[in-house]
């Protein structure tokens, strides 16, 4: 018998990378085998969601604007520690 805890937890401990992808390929074959929708239409669904699968967990591409803003570890370090005063204030 298996506590219902125990499956919520074990839940809880996958990759969401590993949950989004199990679910976007369930969306593919749904989309292929969807009979309503025409031929067309179905293969654009298919791409996008064939896109969309292919990124999961991939990622994103930094910009180089946002390459610019980020902080090196010269200027954390300076900005993490506290300034001392200055000699000519002595």
């Amino acid at each position: 018998m298996v506590d219902n805890f125990d499956r919520v937890y074990k839940q809880l401990q996958r990759p969401t990378a590993a949950v989004a992808k199990a679910r976007s390929s369930i969306q593919l074959t749904k989309t292929l085998d969807d009979n309503s929708l025409d031929e067309d239409e179905r293969v654009r669904q298919y791409v996008a969601e064939l896109h969309r699968y292919l990124n999961i967990g991939e990622p994103r591409p930094q910009t180089q604007q946002q390459q610019k803003r980020k902080p090196t570890g010269d200027k954390l370090l300076s900005l993490a520690l506290p300034r001392s005063p200055s000699p000519a204030g002595r």
